[in-house]
């Protein structure tokens, strides 16, 4: 599902163009959603219409958006987190509230059985009914050369037969709808969303209807805007967390500023630190850093302010972003802060075993973000080293576009082992392989099309080792000094031509990590190598790699069954269109540690499955039979007892799989796309 927000009356949604759409079709688009929200509006008796539309251009921010918009005509549908709506559907708004009923309201088609054959919804056809049983020509549309809107005979969901005047669901008829949910459409919104069933003496003309609203148009820029809300209560003062929270918040100034990003520090009692603006350049980094030292201690944490200080510093924009999103730090607070609004995501994570972690949780699940809990007392040692790697992977989830494609922990021993001087450790599906006593090597692959790659190594002692990259080619890239860097002056263009663009090393160790950042990377296998600086104690690390590739795309829901110990686990795999031949995914739950290795239970590993369903018009294959689906993969599975899981899932293509652009034309299947690893982690807590 992807960002869709339902408040006071209007639906509020992200589109995003699955290709570079000029002006002339973000317009010709803008206005078949205006007229597909007035004929909402009618359809549900004036209790839905659009809000706003949050637009994306050229495959960007895809995970949040609710439809998929094409560039090639062809046959429109819904998978299971999207509408995909061809080039049509642009001058055709009946079909959009079409889908829009697939995708937001559940309903099934009434045209055509459960099995693919004809059906009907109700007995007379011109009773403006119904939107999920009539073909195109039947509702609205614009003339592609004109612009002038022809209005159609359907505008109308079905009742049960219990309304006045009519269209009735005919519950006799074998069609999908009837057949997965027993009733007629309008029995099924109002089931889910609380509607009163109307009835149906409401004439349909060509104006607006009254009360219906012009729907905001939102486009959308290329950068993101994040504020980061600081614990810096009284409780936290001086501790590890307080360590961890300081080097992880400057790994994220660190890595926003490669990419110009906007940043903002926040207290957490609402005090502006650091006011959000773009990290462009190093004077402004520096300020970012100077504001994260001079944070004074305080009393007592007072969340709403901080989330509306947050709030009103996006507001303050000029640019609209194309990813808002507040991360939340906290480790007392049980205030209940409510949400800011739609478009705005919140990342909260639980410092401490005193978290609120059900209030956090909650805060985080309403607005599409991701909640973390951390609980070990705040001056653990290994807590400076669970927040900073956590804060560093979750730039992951932040910019939608990124991937992770090595998350691996590790310890480098005190000593070397006896049997032999280059030793494998065995992590889940991934290779750590000790070189020598006091080196090891993680191999990432890199696919064609990733844009720019980011190479991590966070340590839990600081300043105890150090990273460096060997490129496909035998480059090696690592730190000559403290602090960060440009590699060298080669011009953007000249390294592009080689294979490899722009390098910047960011070496912090003092404050336990190092990042490396590649644009352009050459495709293949990278080598990162983790070297010891210092004898003496092991040393526990974690080697992170991320790629930026706008194409590739991966939904990840974990769900815990209501009143069981059952996950309920979902996915679905894109490169620009569902894929055939994709690996299935195989998800790793681990109990929950801090350090990421091992624990007295072992790891249960399960293997998604495609989902095996009846054809309808969302689906690929022949009519009338049943068949697995591309894209979307699931397992149910029982957790041995209560406690904290780690779920990893890890999404694989080796090089077989082919990308079929979903609702469109069959000749418009690419071919093999790119080798690519991708890793995607939930976290859930069971009592």
């Amino acid at each position: 599902m992807g960002w869709a927000t339902f408040h006071a009356g209007k639906v509020d949604l992200y589109l995003t163009f699955m290709h570079a759409a000029d002006a002339g079709r973000i317009e010709q688009w803008r206005r078949s959603f205006q007229r597909a929200s007035e004929i909402l509006f009618h359809a549900t008796a004036g209790q839905m219409q659009i809000g706003t539309c949050y637009v994306s251009n050229d495959y960007a921010n895809k995970l949040a958006a609710d439809a998929w918009l094409y560039e090639l005509a062809g046959k429109s549908g819904s998978s299971t987190n999207h509408m995909l709506l061809c080039a049509d559907e642009r001058f055709r708004p009946y079909i959009i509230v079409h889908e829009f009923g697939h995708y937001m309201f559940g309903l099934r088609d009434e045209y055509k059985t459960e099995f693919g054959g004809d059906s009907q919804c109700i007995i007379d056809p011109l009773q403006q009914a119904c939107i999920m049983e009539h073909p195109a020509h039947f509702g609205d549309a614009f003339n592609e050369a004109t612009g002038q809107l022809t209005l159609g005979q359907v505008n109308e969901f079905c009742g049960p037969p219990a309304t006045t005047g009519g269209p009735f669901h005919d519950p006799t008829s074998s069609n999908a709808q009837q057949a997965c949910h027993g009733k007629s459409c309008w029995e099924t919104i109002a089931e889910k969303f609380g509607f009163e069933i109307p009835d149906y003496q409401r004439p349909f003309v060509e104006t607006t209807p009254e009360g219906h609203n012009a729907i905001t148009w939102m486009l959308l820029g290329s950068t993101g805007q994040y504020s980061v809300i600081l614990d810096n209560s009284e409780n936290v003062a001086g501790t590890a967390t307080s360590r961890g929270q300081f080097s992880g918040t400057h790994f994220l100034i660190d890595y926003f500023s490669a990419q110009q990003e906007y940043l903002g520090l926040i207290s957490s009692n609402g005090d502006e630190l650091f006011a959000l603006q773009p990290l462009a350049d190093e004077q402004t980094q520096q300020a970012a850093i100077g504001a994260l030292n001079a944070m004074q201690t305080i009393a007592a944490p007072n969340h709403a302010a901080a989330l509306k200080r947050a709030e009103d510093d996006f507001a303050r924009q000029s640019v609209e972003a194309s990813v808002r999103a507040i991360v939340l730090l906290d480790s007392q607070s049980t205030q209940v802060a409510q949400p800011p609004p739609a478009g705005i995501r919140v990342f909260t994570v639980g410092l401490g075993t005193e978290a609120d972690a059900s209030r956090l949780s909650k805060l985080s699940t309403m607005t599409h973000g991701q909640f973390e809990f951390l609980p070990a007392t705040l001056d653990d040692a290994a807590m400076q080293f669970a927040v900073q790697t956590h804060l560093s992977k979750l730039v992951d989830e932040l910019q939608v576009e990124s991937g992770i494609v090595v998350a691996t922990p590790g310890v480098i021993p005190a000593t070397a082992p006896r049997s032999a001087t280059r030793a494998t450790q065995r992590l889940a599906d991934r290779r750590l392989t000790m070189v020598t006593e006091n080196a090891f090597e993680q191999a990432v692959l890199i696919e064609d099309g990733c844009e720019n790659a980011a190479f991590v190594l966070s340590l839990a002692r600081p300043a105890s080792a150090e990273l460096s990259l060997l490129s496909p080619a035998g480059r090696i890239i690592k730190p000559t000094k403290p602090g960060p860097r440009a590699e060298d002056d080669t011009t953007f263009a000249e390294k592009s031509a080689s294979g490899q663009g722009a390098v910047q090393v960011v070496d912090r160790t003092e404050l336990g990590y190092v990042l490396i950042r590649v644009d352009a990377p050459a495709t293949g296998c990278w080598l990162m190598r983790i070297t010891r600086n210092q004898d003496g104690k092991a040393i526990p690390f974690e080697l992170l790699a991320i790629s930026h590739n706008r194409q590739l795309h991966i939904d990840f829901d974990v769900a815990q069954v209501p009143g069981t110990r059952t996950l309920r686990i979902s996915a679905e795999v894109y490169f620009a269109g569902c894929l055939t031949g994709i690996e299935p995914p195989v998800v790793e739950l681990t109990p929950w540690t801090l350090w990421g290795g091992r624990t007295s239970t072992p790891p249960l590993a399960v293997v998604l499955r495609r989902p095996v369903v009846n054809v309808d018009d969302h689906a690929q294959g022949p009519y009338g039979a049943a068949m697995e689906v591309d894209g979307p993969f699931e397992a149910e599975i029982d957790l041995p007892g209560p406690g904290t899981y780690a779920i990893t899932g890890r999404f694989a293509n080796a090089g077989t799989a082919k990308c079929n652009r979903c609702c469109e034309p069959a000749a418009s299947v690419r071919g093999v796309v790119p080798r690519f690893l991708r890793y995607k982690r939930r976290q859930v807590t069971v009592e």
